[in-house]
């Protein structure tokens, strides 16, 4: 067989991501079927052995995840929703995002606080991720005790979405700590190998941090160490919209820089071929150490240690086996791992480069071989530009399965954005080296400008090209099935096909098909109205959407409450807001609200009367048409049939609305249902950031809580009378309803 890593590989990671989607149930009637199926093809003597021998390793992947499965996620199925007193170590360098600082402990003891669960009953060695409000002094290794509330992450166990990014981590449990309850921190007695790795990663980020500005050094820890703790929040959503979000995983990229210049390195300093590339390979293990063993990583670590080997040993390693290779490694272990998109982003980027940029490049020379004096620098375009399509092309389908939206203007960002990128992670790695070596310490200065440098341009370029119309589109179900299904069949014949000029004209064909028929599916104009309740942390913010017609409803939200709007916008390909309401007036809210009218334009704004403090929001509505102002009750009708209504009481702001039978109503923070009238508490969909007073008095069908898992817990006691149906955004992500005259359908993305 040839390349048989590459072919069995592959075969095995298609039939993990298949068993997946397919669902646990499912993955065995496939494993069954794909058995008996090789069982016949080998009997028979005119197929080739190889087919037999590649659909049984698919029958054996869906056994593995089955079995996966069961061993892992079942166990732990009893302790969702359950309190739990945990002992462990904590295994990980503590992180903070959206105000709450996270744990990863793997434990050796869970003692259940519900009596109807034994701890006999239950794995005690568990990897768990849990959150605390307030910061605990600790160190990685250290041992903690404490009594927190366990849930199964955000997500189902089908498709790709948090539940199978976090069981790609071996984390297979979630959840917060009761920090009125007290809690033990023991300092750990032994230290791994892995303990010291993350002390440098540590010792990196501090350097940085120390040198370049906070959102500089937020994309630079991100880019060069996958640390995103620190990355501002509309940098990571352009990144999306604009298709480069791949730069914030660590991958082939990050290992073929390190793993070349660690080779230059060492060879600069006369050190022998074949030790250089060995002692090279023992420094890209380690960089993957620092880095956090994540399944990407592995992936392009391994290729890496396998070229460096080759040139150890004098033979040179295929590159499309090696890649096969790797994905064994990872996902032989855990079949979980097929689920991580950013293994499966670096995968797919990795193979279109492989397959199809050499033919691309060597096509674009012959084009350009008559230019005479500039041949030399096209040729370097021409590389840059066969990588950036290969790539794009081939990760297209991942971030639209993922993300549930195209970005239009990826080819192009990955040209502007690919090589600065690079500059940057180079200058990083060395500044980071320098700022810790006493005597050549003032090399971290230059490195360290020339990183702030490309992350600036980064930034600026991502919000450039994201700001552009229809950079990019929300893809439906149905377009991205379709199109999955030509890219599969276009696939199988550039492989069968040996005629090399007609697979590159099919892949260009394709290629165009999809991006024509996703932009007009798209496109398409659609008479339902969309609600998406956003996951902006304690507090709601509400989207509407119609025929790209968007209004948004303020009412409060976390820090971050601005980025996600606009990542929600932007990925409806919105550019310009009819309406905005601004029910809710202090800082969080205010400096969202400023940005969200400088930069969508609203055609009318709604605003509480309350007094406006000396801000950006003040500055913003100073002499701007179409702004209003509202002290009890305001009612507008909005694209013709959607009324929305507002109710201010004391400081307070109830804001319900309706469209054709369907009722909404948002709940204010420090709102009492007794100061609502009656007529007022009937609806379809509750929405509170914060529990309300008196919330007993409320009718409804459903409850979508905008807040923290801590904070739900609560407000679900309080709101269990119309706990017929629940959502929590921190759990489930953005809450998207479709209301049409078919009828209402909820959905939720991540």
């Amino acid at each position: 067989m040839k390349r048989p890593f590459a072919s069995i590989g592959f075969t095995y990671l298609i039939a993990l991501l298949a068993a997946i989607f397919a669902g646990v149930n499912a993955s065995v009637v496939l494993g069954i079927s794909c058995l008996l199926l090789s069982l016949l093809l080998f009997c028979r003597k005119s197929t080739p052995k190889r087919l037999s021998a590649l659909v049984l390793t698919a029958g054996i992947a869906f056994f593995a995840y089955f079995g996966a499965y069961q061993i892992n996620v079942s166990p732990v199925s009893a302790l969702d929703d359950s309190d739990a007193t945990v002992s462990g170590t904590v295994t990980e360098l503590p992180s903070e995002a959206y105000g709450r600082f996270y744990y990863v402990i793997e434990t050796d003891s869970v003692m259940p606080e519900d009596g109807t669960v034994k701890s006999s009953d239950i794995p005690q060695r568990l990897k768990i991720r849990v959150s605390s409000t307030n910061a605990i002094e600790l160190e990685a290794y250290d041992r903690l005790t404490a009594k927190v509330h366990l849930s199964k992450p955000t997500g189902s166990d089908e498709g790709l979405n948090t539940r199978n990014y976090y069981a790609a981590k071996n984390i297979y449990l979630t959840g917060f700590i009761y920090d009125y309850q007290p809690y033990t921190v023991t300092p750990g007695e032994s230290h791994p190998f892995y303990y010291y790795a993350l002390k440098v990663r540590e010792r990196m980020t501090e350097a940085l941090r120390a040198l370049l500005p906070p959102r500089q050094s937020g994309l630079v820890c991100g880019v060069l160490l996958g640390d995103k703790s620190g990355l501002d929040e509309a940098v990571r959503d352009n990144f999306q919209i604009t298709g480069v979000s791949h730069m914030l995983s660590v991958s082939g990229m990050h290992m073929a820089i390190i793993g070349q210049f660690l080779l230059w390195a060492l060879l600069y300093f006369g050190i022998p071929k074949r030790g250089a590339a060995l002692a090279a390979s023992v420094g890209v293990f380690c960089f993957m150490a620092v880095t956090g063993f994540v399944p990407s990583v592995v992936r392009s670590g391994v290729m890496s240690i396998l070229y460096l080997l080759g040139i150890g040993i004098r033979k040179q390693a295929d590159p499309i086996n090696s890649l096969g290779f790797a994905m064994l490694v990872l996902t032989v272990p855990n079949p979980f791992a097929a689920g991580d998109t950013g293994l499966l982003l670096s995968f797919s980027a990795t193979l279109g480069i492989l397959l199809f940029s050499g033919r691309i490049q060597a096509r674009l020379n012959r084009w350009t071989e008559s230019i005479g004096v500039l041949k030399r620098l096209f040729r370097g375009l021409n590389s840059t530009i066969a990588a950036t399509v290969s790539a794009t092309v081939f990760t297209s389908p991942i971030v639209a399965l993922t993300f549930g939206e195209l970005s239009l203007v990826a080819p192009l960002s990955n040209l502007l954005m690919e090589f600065p990128a690079d500059i940057m992670l180079l200058c990083g790695f060395l500044t980071s080296i320098f700022y810790y070596i006493p005597v050549i310490n003032f090399l971290a200065m230059p490195f360290g400008l020339g990183a702030g440098i490309a992350a600036n341009y980064l930034m600026e370029c991502a919000a450039w090209l994201a700001s552009l119309p229809m950079a990019s589109i929300p893809v439906t179900q149905e377009v991205l099935l379709i199109s999955l299904i030509v890219f599969a069949a276009a696939s199988v014949v550039i492989v069968m096909i040996r005629w090399e000029g007609f697979r590159l004209r099919l892949t260009a064909c394709t290629t165009a098909f999809l991006l024509v028929f996703t932009a007009l599916g798209a496109g398409f104009e659609q008479e339902a109205l969309e609600i998406g309740v956003l996951n902006t942390g304690n507090g709601s913010s509400v989207v509407l959407i119609r025929d790209q017609q968007a209004a948004v409803l303020c009412s409060g939200g976390g820090n971050g409450a601005y980025s996600r709007i606009d990542a929600y916008l932007r990925s409806r390909g919105i550019g310009r807001l009819d309406y905005l309401l601004i029910s809710q007036v202090d800082k969080k809210t205010s400096s969202g609200a400023s940005r969200l009218i400088e930069e969508y334009h609203p055609e009318t704004i709604l605003v509480s009367d309350q007094k406006l403090p000396q801000d950006k929001l003040r500055r913003a509505l100073e002499n701007r048409a179409g702004v209003y102002y509202f002290s009890s009750r305001n009612q507008t009708v909005l694209w013709e049939d959607l009324v929305i209504s507002v109710l201010a009481n004391k400081s307070e702001s109830w804001i319900s609305f309706t469209v054709g039978q369907e009722k909404f109503l948002i709940c204010p923070a420090g709102g009492d249902v007794a100061d609502l009238p009656e007529a007022d508490r009937d609806c379809n969909f509750c929405i509170a950031g914060d529990t309300p007073e008196n919330a007993y008095g409320l009718r409804g069908d459903y409850t979508i809580l905008t807040m923290y898992q801590a904070e739900a817990i609560e407000a679900q006691e309080a709101l269990s009378n119309i706990k017929i149906h629940e959502l929590v955004t921190s759990k489930q992500g953005n809450v998207v309803i479709s209301v049409s005259e078919t009828g209402v359908t909820i959905d939720t993305e991540y």
